[in-house]
């Protein structure tokens, strides 16, 4: 985290951060990024799993798009006092 911080005060937040988080969740995000990018079975090597089913949990993007636009489309409207 020191090389974060060393890069000046705009990074303080992402280095506390960082030094909270998990070695599985940095795993994690780490897979889910490389899921967006390469073949999942090349995430799924690199990651030692054993199965591409395990891998599959690193794919979030058409989760997160339907979610997004669900929540445009249906909004509550709860208010705030």
């Amino acid at each position: 985290m020191a090389v974060l911080r060393r890069r000046g005060s705009d990074f303080e937040a992402a280095a506390t951060h960082l030094e909270q988080a998990s070695t599985q969740w940095i795993r994690h995000t780490a897979g889910s990024h490389l899921s967006e990018k390469v073949d999942l079975k090349v995430v799924r090597d690199n990651l030692g799993h054993a199965n591409i089913s395990t891998t599959s949990i690193y794919l979030h993007t058409e989760d997160d798009v339907r979610h997004d636009a669900t929540a445009a489309g249906h909004r509550v409207g709860w208010r705030t006092q």
